[in-house]
Order: structure tokens, then C-alpha cells, then sequence
């Protein structure tokens, strides 16, 4: 892993705080607002093993996937929609404070740049869109992701998305001597 430990914590924190963002009538409750955590991480886990802020094999900004969480071009340009028409409810204030809601070239390259909090962000309003809740655990949340996020059509494996939570957890627990 390229990232470090503390890093990788960092990143955990700020799956909490996503988790637990209002992005709708009321705010999560704090099993779901865990739950939405925990799939936020476990798919960066998975989609970039916290090394690749950008899909291997591309260049340039056209094409391809971008952030920890490797959002495509579609995914990133709803998310912003989403985030410019929900302005009200307040939670991207939570995250930057007055800044604009940026346009889709320019969150493409800050995602790629590691604008981790903007990738996690989108990741979040990606799953929001699906009807079926997000569940519990490391098997339910494999098949979910692998459902609604990886698809059908996507190389991933729900095992993969095991392995890369237990072999992130395992890293985490050997780097502070658990």
C-alpha cells in the first residue's frame, strides 16, 4: 500500500463523516450512518487498494476512473448535480465550507490529485441513489457492491471486495500492534 497507515486512517475518519452526513429529510441513524461508513471504506478498499487515485492504463481526464474510490465520468457529473441542487441541506458546507460546487473537468482533476473528500462525497451520493438499503457487514456489503456500484458489466468479484477489507483491516491491526 502506498498510503500509510495514519493515511488510511484518515481516510476511515472521513467515511465517519460522510457516513453521517444529512443528505435528505432527516439525518442517518447511527447503525446506518456505520453501515455507509464502513461500505464507503470497504469500496476504496477494493476499487483502489488506497494507491490508485486514477484507473490504470489511462492518461489523461477523458476517460476512465478517478479517486480512491474510481468514479467514472457519469458517476462524478450526477454526483455534482446532486450536490448543486441539495445545496440547502447543508452538507457540503460540512465538507467545504463556502466553496462552489466545482464543474466535471475541473472535480476530475482534483480527484485525480486526491481530493479525497470530494471522491468519498460523490462515492456516497452514488450509493444514495440506490432504493435498497445499505447492509451490515462484509459479505451482504460485497454483494452490494458489486450489485450497484461494481455492476455486472465490472471486472470485481464480491470476493474481491472481502479480501481487500480483511487485508486492509489485517494491515491497519499489524501497523498499531494489535
Amino acid at each position: 500500500m502506498k498510503m500509510s497507515s495514519a493515511e488510511v486512517r484518515g481516510v476511515w475518519q472521513l467515511c465517519v463523516t460522510v457516513g453521517n452526513l444529512r443528505m435528505g429529510d432527516k439525518a442517518p441513524s447511527p447503525v446506518y450512518a456505520r453501515a455507509t461508513a464502513d461500505l464507503l471504506f470497504g469500496t476504496a478498499a477494493v476499487e483502489s487498494r488506497f494507491q490508485a487515485r486514477r484507473q490504470l492504463g489511462f492518461t489523461s481526464t477523458d476517460r476512465g476512473a478517478f479517486s480512491l474510490w474510481q468514479l467514472e465520468e457519469a458517476a462524478i457529473r450526477r454526483g455534482l448535480d446532486f450536490c448543486k441542487r441539495n445545496r440547502h441541506l447543508g452538507f457540503w458546507e460540512e465538507l467545504f465550507d463556502d466553496a462552489p460546487v466545482p464543474d466535471v473537468e475541473t472535480a476530475k482533476l482534483a480527484l485525480w490529485l486526491g481530493a479525497d473528500r470530494l471522491g468519498c462525497l460523490l462515492a456516497r451520493v452514488y450509493y444514495r441513489e440506490v432504493k435498497e438499503a445499505i447492509p451490515m457487514g462484509v459479505q451482504e456489503q460485497a454483494r452490494y457492491w458489486k450489485k450497484y456500484y461494481n455492476t455486472v458489466a465490472g471486472k470485481g468479484k464480491v470476493e474481491d471486495y472481502v479480501k481487500a477489507s480483511q487485508d486492509v483491516n489485517r494491515w491497519l491491526t499489524a501497523e498499531i500492534g494489535e
